[in-house]
């Protein structure tokens, strides 16, 4: 289980409570954090394995553990020489939010 303050920090764990504390909305406001996604808390490194993956076009899909597909391009692959993928291959990876969605970044082979 990863907590608020281990994604976030402490101090902006803190920084959230105050605000919600002396906020003056009537309601409460909570957050929750998606439990179910394998994250490594330390790099914030994802995995999940290869959905598909075309090397002509250059692009292709992870499934993440969730189940969530998230979007993947060549260049983001970590390796020398010609980069692909193939399906079923176990991969690590970071999300990150580009100008079309989320996706993977950093992509390495397990």
């Amino acid at each position: 289980m990863v907590s608020l303050s281990e994604i976030v920090g402490e101090e902006a764990e803190e920084d959230i409570s105050k605000s919600v504390d002396e906020g003056d909305a009537a309601e409460e406001e909570s957050i929750t954090v998606d439990e179910s996604v394998a994250v490594d808390s330390d790099t914030g490194s994802r995995t999940g394995k290869v959905k598909w993956f075309d090397t002509k076009k250059g692009y292709g899909f992870i499934e993440q553990e969730d189940g969530d597909d998230i979007f993947v391009h060549y260049t983001a692959i970590q390796e020398e020489g010609f980069k692909d993928l193939e399906e079923e291959q176990q991969v690590s990876f970071e999300v990150v939010e580009s100008d079309k969605g989320l996706q993977a970044e950093n992509v390495t082979k397990v």
